[in-house]
């Protein structure tokens, strides 16, 4: 049990990290760092979703990665506040808002896609 919970601190100490340096990096009026963060999260979560049912993964591998590293990088949290943050700038407000989810989930799609290419030839 505490080698899991090292695991996953471990992991999301490294995504965290990350993801401060993207937001710090990419530090503008539109929120970018917070984008990258979070659209290279959704793929790596896909790629490592088809190496988990490939079983290409151990379970400490999965710990270490989906729930601690994507879990730290990603951030449901400041996606909200950017969101208000761009309140008073509609334009850019749901372009942020959409882009998001939609290149999030296409981001996720390949990142399974690119998982299974990279399991099966294992």
């Amino acid at each position: 049990m505490l080698k899991n919970v090292i695991l996953v601190a471990l992991g999301g100490a490294l995504g965290a990290a990350l993801r401060y340096g993207l937001s710090t990096w990419f530090a503008m009026n539109f929120p970018l760092g917070t984008f990258l963060a979070n659209i290279i999260g959704c793929f790596l979560i896909g790629m490592f979703y088809s190496f988990a049912n490939m079983k290409t993964i151990t379970k400490e591998g999965q710990l270490l990665l989906s729930t601690g590293f994507c879990g730290g990088l990603t951030t449901m949290s400041t996606f909200m506040g950017d969101i208000f943050q761009l309140q008073d700038v509609p334009m850019s407000l749901w372009i942020y808002i959409f882009s998001t989810l939609i290149v999030g989930a296409i981001s996720t799609l390949l990142g399974i896609t690119m998982g299974k290419l990279v399991g099966d030839q294992r």
